[in-house]
């Protein structure tokens, strides 16, 4: 799942296949080890390291190729695509043009090569709103996927997830949640509920109704998250972790604080304990600011100490330091009392860990 995961952004690196010029040429040597060390920060995902060298081996690349070659429509999306996961928009959109230009040349206009072309361009317009061109750009790119897999595919499923996701959470575009839903049901249909990819598709359906606050929309989708994970039988991964931990807050707002336990409890069993110091709540709500303090214009903050029990509730919140104003201290009782933690494990068993203190501000934005 974490592989799956780090799909975000489709990046199209070219492979450099060197041509048959003399090492001896001061360019060519350039432009290698300008190539060279994009693709490196490129896989490091180092975007501002990469993107003058991204340049540097599109401009060299024209110069050594030609302008209408295969390499130099390569170089110019490399270019275009560093520029854009950078969030240059408009720097990115010509030469996000003129790769699509040369691509339509060199390979069709109905070729598949086009597609990540496409998206990235729509990505771009739909960033500077320029809602007709990104559409037309998007379905497109969706049309030439359909031609090649068919609609019903699990490839074209696949690539509609992943689209819509990168629609939603880079170019951000609630349209995104169509392609998103729709591979969703061919994936699950299938593959079945269990599956890598289904699951995939479910958590990022999940966190996009979470971010609309659809609590009781997202739950389902997290619980089917979390049987791929059981189905893999992978090592516990960052991305089961956060799905516990979204249920956590899914069930917290819901007012079921016991089913909320029960992924608080996962979240503990899978990761170390290591101090109180670096004891974090995985939920919590922030202390609401005393109008008296507001209207003076006050400032400061509270440090509460409390016991986490065996369950990752608060016990027993006591005050230990004020700044400020006395008027900060009850807020932040009531606040500390919402925090759900993950349980301490020792051999086995969930443990209550005392002296745990948190620091909460109260500032007014200005």
């Amino acid at each position: 799942m974490q592989g799956v995961a780090r799909f975000l952004v489709i990046l199209f690196i070219v492979t450099f296949i060197p041509v048959v010029l003399s090492d001896q040429n001061e360019d060519l040597a350039t432009f290698k080890l300008a190539y060279t060390q994009y693709e490196e920060f490129s896989k490091q995902g180092s975007l501002k390291k990469s993107l003058p060298q991204a340049r540097l081996a599109y401009e060299l690349g024209q110069q050594l190729f030609g302008k209408e070659s295969k390499e130099a429509a390569k170089l110019a999306y490399n270019y275009g695509n560093n520029l854009l996961r950078l969030r240059f928009y408009n720097e990115a959109k010509p030469i996000l043009i003129e790769a699509l230009n040369s691509f339509e040349k060199i390979y069709g206009t109905e070729s598949i090569e086009l597609i990540p072309v496409l998206l990235d361009l729509g990505h771009a317009n739909a960033n500077v709103n320029k809602d007709n061109i990104k559409k037309k750009l998007y379905a497109r790119a969706f049309k030439l996927y359909e031609q090649d897999y068919g609609k019903e595919s699990v490839e074209y499923a696949w690539f509609s997830v992943r689209t819509g996701i990168d629609m939603i959470y880079f170019a951000h575009d609630a349209a995104g949640e169509k392609p998103l839903r729709t591979g969703y049901g061919i994936l699950r249909s299938r593959l079945g509920e269990d599956h890598e990819k289904t699951g995939f598709a479910a958590y990022n359906l999940g966190k996009y109704e979470l971010s609309r606050n659809h609590y009781e929309a997202a739950e389902p989708y997290f619980l089917i998250a979390l049987k791929s994970y059981e189905k893999t039988g992978a090592p516990s991964n960052k991305g089961e972790l956060s799905t516990h931990a979204f249920l956590v807050r899914i069930y917290e707002e819901l007012g079921e604080s016991e089913l909320a336990s029960q992924h608080s409890l996962a979240i503990g069993q899978m990761t170390p304990f290591e101090s109180t110091q670096s004891y974090f709540p995985i939920y919590k709500k922030n202390p609401i600011y005393p109008k008296s303090a507001l209207r003076q214009g006050k400032e400061g903050y509270v440090i509460v100490e409390y016991t986490v029990d065996e369950k990752g509730l608060v016990r027993d919140p006591r005050v230990v330091v004020t700044e400020g104003d006395k008027a900060f201290e009850q807020p932040a009782l009531d606040a500390v009392k919402t925090f759900r933690y993950a349980p301490r494990f020792i051999d086995g068993q969930p443990v209550a860990v005392e002296g745990v203190q948190n620091k909460l501000y109260f500032s007014i934005q200005k």
